[in-house]
């Protein structure tokens, strides 16, 4: 029984039957005007205002995934390429020959430094014995002292010659291995730049080798950025399948890149990342705290405001009435992340923030606060 219903109750029996009816007709009608406004009243999601002193903040900057060796292969001497052993995707083990240069001239030079030798080695064993003779006949002067010392100045050339044909053989030979291009280290033959018969100069690419198996990321980053980040010695890395790790940092490059005014931070990757490659792009995701007193809202509880700056409605109880009114707070946007806001503005601590459905909504409209708030 409703309240009009009781002081009806009570009061019947002094009130003639007719009266009585009219009484509880208007009370109906009372409660049925009350009831209508309760249903006109639009139902609104609210968030209460929490003040905080500060937020994080996270910015991507871009790395490449590199390989920690990477060489552009070339001959130390030029020449001819007569035979090239590999291509390009091929995997090689450190020590392996890869191509090699014509020798034939270097070939033909050793064998006349070879003649030489022999040639040579007959004189030095001749003008050793004559040497030996003389000083065995320079004791009773049976040789003259000029005689002794030619013998002697002639034995010294030979043996000069020797030494001056050995060193011709050593270069020679040094000359036909470096006709050889050997692999540094155990990698991949990225790129091939020649073919057999190619007149190659001193130093020129014939291969670029990528080393396998040791990967390292390279990022570039703003010069506070990059100090920070040392003094933690890690950073979160999110990699091209979207999964993220956190990588130590190796080193930090003492130099400032003059045009991006970019430190460059180097992380090696663990052996077990066997599924990236070079040339790769990751994120590198650096999160900062940053002092600014504020709070968070979800996006949704924005709204344009004039001269384009940012509003909210506040939700603030009617008196003596079961429904809140809408007020428009203008609001300082100071940071976005994801599907949230860090705010500030002429809003106090608790006040209730209309957080969805403000495409309906405008200041002064009366609205009641949804029981699943």
């Amino acid at each position: 029984m409703s309240n009009y219903e009781s002081k009806i109750y009570f009061h019947s029996k002094s009130l003639s039957s007719s009266a009585l009816i009219l009484l509880l007709a208007s009370c109906q009608k009372k409660e049925v005007a009350l009831d209508s406004e309760q249903l006109r009243l639009a139902p609104v999601q609210t968030v209460p205002v929490r003040f905080e002193d500060n937020y994080s903040t996270r910015k991507s900057f871009v790395g490449t995934i590199e390989t920690r060796r990477q060489s552009n292969l070339g001959f130390e001497l030029a020449g001819t390429l007569d035979f090239i052993h590999f291509d390009e995707g091929d995997p090689i083990q450190q020590g392996t020959i890869l191509a090699r240069l014509d020798t034939s001239r270097l070939q033909a030079r050793q064998q006349e430094i070879e003649a030489s030798l022999t040639e040579n080695s007959a004189s030095l064993r001749f003008s050793q014995s004559v040497f030996d003779r003389n000083r065995e006949l320079i004791k009773t002067r049976a040789v003259s002292q000029e005689e002794f010392e030619n013998s002697r100045q002639q034995l010294d050339l030979n043996r000069a010659r020797e030494t001056q044909l050995l060193a011709q053989k050593r270069a020679v030979l040094i000359d036909i291995k470096k006709s050889e291009l050997i692999a540094p280290y155990s990698g991949t033959l990225a790129e091939r730049h020649q073919d057999e018969g190619a007149t190659v100069t001193t130093g020129q690419p014939v291969f670029t080798l990528l080393e396998t198996g040791v990967f390292q990321i390279r990022a570039p980053l703003p010069h506070k950025v990059a100090e920070n980040v040392a003094k933690s010695g890690s950073a979160q890395i999110r990699f091209p399948d979207n999964s993220r790790h956190q990588l130590p940092l190796t080193r930090i490059l003492p130099q400032t890149n003059r045009e991006t005014r970019t430190r460059d931070l180097i992380f090696t990757l663990p052996s077990e990342f066997t599924s990236v490659r070079d040339g790769d792009l990751v994120a590198i995701e650096v999160t900062s705290l940053q002092e600014s007193r504020g709070f968070w809202l979800p996006l949704a509880a924005l709204t344009e405001a004039e001269r384009g700056l940012w509003a909210c409605f506040v939700a603030s109880p009617d008196p003596g009435q079961d429904a809140h009114q809408l007020d428009l707070r203008t609001l300082q946007l100071l940071y976005a992340k994801n599907k949230d806001v860090f705010v500030n503005g002429t809003v106090r601590e608790g006040e209730l923030i209309v957080s969805s459905g403000l495409d309906k909504l405008s200041a002064g409209q009366r609205v009641k606060i949804n029981s699943d708030n």
